[in-house]
């Protein structure tokens, strides 16, 4: 089983359990039962800023949009980048694949981790997706 840790202030995308879900089985499928051991994904996540519509973005190339007219940004960006720094979101906005990322002081990630996994022997990955 698989959990979704995220705070009370982030609304996810309606569509995240189908992608992330769609995210394990096409690991699966590559037939390499340890593809996600010790892995936790990291969701990056976005804030609408109040210059906004208050229609989400539908999908990774809509928020790229809404990002670069400024009306959206990575969550905490300007009050405080270091939690979310580590999420590396110039390449997300270039990403097709899950990569690989360190672990930062203050980092404070929205992430999909299996139940039981020992957080000492982990290696963090961002989900390149966005419904």
């Amino acid at each position: 089983a698989w959990v979704f840790l995220l705070y009370v202030d982030l609304i996810p995308d309606p569509g995240a359990r189908t992608s992330i879900l769609k995210h394990f089985e096409n690991a699966r499928s590559k037939g390499d039962p340890a593809a996600l051991k010790n892995k936790v994904f990291v969701a990056p996540a976005f804030e609408m800023l109040s210059n906004a519509s208050e229609i989400p973005p539908r999908n990774k190339d809509e928020l790229i949009s809404l990002i670069k007219q400024g009306h959206a940004s990575p969550v905490h960006f300007s009050r405080f980048s270091p939690a979310h720094r580590a999420t590396n979101y110039d390449r997300w906005y270039a990403a097709n694949s899950s990569y690989m990322i360190d672990f930062e002081l203050l980092y404070e990630p929205y992430v999909v981790v299996r139940c039981g996994v020992n957080a000492r022997s982990v290696c963090l990955y961002v989900f390149s997706w966005l419904h």
